[in-house]
């Protein structure tokens, strides 16, 4: 390999630098090298240049002569430095054959006196180069950096140091990126603000640093620097043709919403020409009036301004999720429709048929949905209505062809759930019993079989999966496994433990912000659905706060309108005869079927 490669090449590893190009690699000035007439300075500077293959020990002997010669000769003395310490860690490589702690050792050893040696002389011929040469002032620094960091341990303060140093003689975006990740601490970023602000000083074209300063100012909550930053780097991204992170666009829209510029916010998140799905929940998240983004859609549409599509599909949403006209909500589904995410689509206005009620629909989309990817829409839309049958023979025939359909865990749970639903709990052993054996910390596997067991009058044998569960959840455990384990509790006889849970479950519970798309959906940090709560509280034969939370249900659940499935629940047995209960079932049984 020829030397000047391996120069190359080791420069580049130690990440001080990654545009090599617009730095030199050895001290040769032609502004201010006034030995350029010295032979040896020249013959040394050749073998550089030229990459000769091993001739290293040569470069150094040049030098070492050049400088008897002209011992003020600084650029001789960085080069010589700069061989010196790439021969050494050279030579070092015959320490690293081996794995004997004695020869790493030594090999340490090694590489750290050669390198401060190294060190040494670079600070020596860089006081001797000329002031007004810069760029070999800012190399030496530079090189120094690159020497500190050889060293094991190495010195992060000196090597931080002497980039600074090297950034004084002469700015450099690459470097300003590495102080910046060697500084980095995320709960004190004033010594990277620092970094990076002198970097936006001296590249202002550079958008990175604006992206840094701007996510620093939305994590100190700076609505202003965010405004600021976020806004230059927008600008300056939108005049080179770039791509827009959407983390930034969303805290510059959120920034404007927070000074009380909700309606700018608006307006900027719009202009921007994202999808739809972002759109309608950013705009959640700055809270902006429905009726005001409905408005300017329309404007936008008069104006011919984005694509149809991602404005019908955007009014869509906000009929259906904000507005809840599902009828308005469906036509612009319709037509919106087009070849663009149709899973999406068949999401989005199955879910709007459903919701008002016209469940034909419903499930003709979330079949064409569940074709498209693999979601549990369908089944979740067969299990509200109580088409048991209907999910019974789908899973059996699954089940049956093992060798075609890979087969899951869930797949025996969920057979043996509708099985306990049917009151067939004979028949609801046998899958449960398999997604036991096969997978014993699953909650839903135990809380089913622990329920079958019960309906067949085997409340000991019960006892140890309804065990099993409250042991493997903890308080660090998500909302829906602690309300699996309060449902434990309360078949268990431990009111008291259920009713705690309960009300902590409570105190989490947020009304959600509903999208039609799982993977987008903000859970605002609990995923307990009311429908949940409300089935505990059954359970435990708390019939007020069953009706309240079963009330919650049905106004803030993401599938709300289950009576078929709420009919074969038998958490609810003991309430569904109360007349309060019923009155509250019937008042949105008729709310949905005149929703239409």
């Amino acid at each position: 390999m020829k030397t000047r490669l391996i120069f190359l090449t080791l420069f580049l590893a130690t990440v001080i630098i990654g545009r090599a190009d617009e730095l030199i690699l050895w001290f040769d000035s032609d502004q201010y090298n006034q030995w350029t007439t010295s032979t040896n300075f020249v013959n040394g500077m050749k073998i550089i240049k030229e990459g000769k293959q091993d001739d290293i020990d040569n470069a150094i002997s040049y030098f070492d002569k050049e400088l008897k010669q002209h011992p003020l000769n600084g650029y001789a003395l960085c080069n010589k430095s700069m061989i010196m310490a790439m021969q050494t860690m050279f030579q070092s490589y015959d320490f690293m054959d081996t794995e004997a702690p004695d020869s790493i050792a030594m090999g340490k050893e090694f590489v750290n006196k050669g390198m401060h040696q190294a060190l040494g002389l670079m600070d020596q011929g860089r006081q001797l180069i000329p002031a007004a040469d810069s760029i070999m002032h800012a190399n030496a620094w530079l090189w120094m950096a690159y020497f500190h960091k050889s060293c094991e341990p190495f010195d992060s303060l000196q090597m931080v140091s002497c980039l600074e140093k090297s950034t004084e003689y002469r700015p450099n975006a690459d470097i300003y990126r590495v102080l910046i990740e060697l500084s980095w601490d995320e709960d004190d970023t004033s010594k990277s603000e620092k970094y990076a602000l002198k970097a936006i000083e001296k590249f202002p074209e550079k958008s990175e640093f604006l992206l840094l300063m701007a996510s620093i100012a939305a994590q100190k909550e700076d609505h202003d620097g965010v405004i600021n930053y976020a806004g230059r780097y927008i600008e300056l991204a939108r005049q080179q043709d770039g791509e827009i992170d959407s983390e930034v666009v969303m805290a510059y829209a959120n920034a404007l919403a927070q000074k009380g510029n909700t309606a700018d916010a608006t307006d900027f998140l719009l202009s921007g020409g994202a999808d739809y799905q972002f759109l309608y929940n950013s705009l959640k998240r700055i809270g902006a009036n429905p009726n005001m983004v409905l408005s300017k859609i329309g404007q936008r549409e008069f104006a011919e301004e984005g694509n149809p599509v991602v404005w019908t599909m955007l009014r869509g949403l906000i009929y259906c999720f904000d507005k809840h006209d599902y009828k308005a909500a469906t036509e612009s589904f319709l037509k919106a429709k087009s070849d663009n995410e149709p899973r999406l689509w068949n999401q989005c206005i199955g879910y709007s048929y459903y919701m008002a009620g016209d469940i034909p629909n419903a499930l003709l989309h979330a079949q064409a949905a569940t074709n498209l990817c693999v979601t549990g829409n369908l089944q979740q839309l067969q299990e509200n209505q109580g088409m048991i049958d209907q999910l019974i023979n789908n899973l059996t025939t699954k089940l049956t062809l093992s060798d075609v359909f890979t087969i899951e865990t869930d797949d025996y749970v969920n057979l043996g759930k509708y099985y306990v639903l049917k009151k067939c709990p004979e028949q609801a052993l046998e899958p449960l019993s398999k997604a036991v054996s096969s997978t014993p910390h699953s909650l839903q596997a135990n809380l089913y079989y622990a329920m079958a067991l019960t309906d067949l009058g085997c409340s000991a044998e019960a006892t140890k999966p309804l065990e099993e569960i409250i042991d493997l959840v903890t308080e660090d455990s998500s909302t829906t496994n602690q309300a699996i384990k309060a449902q434990a509790c309360a078949m268990l006889g431990r009111t008291n433990e259920a009713r705690t849970i309960l009300e902590s479950l409570e105190k989490a519970w947020h009304p959600n912000p509903l999208f039609i798309s799982d993977e987008n959906r903000t859970l605002d940090g609990s995923d307990v659905t009311c429908y949940d709560i409300a089935a505990v509280y059954a359970s435990i034969g708390d019939n007020a706060k069953a009706c309240e939370w079963t009330a919650k249900h049905f106004e803030n659940d993401e599938l709300p309108y289950n009576f078929g499935y709420m009919a074969l629940d038998r958490r609810f047995d003991a309430i569904k005869k109360l007349p309060e209960f019923q009155q509250l079932i019937d008042k949105y049984y008729y709310q949905w079927k005149n929703n239409k």
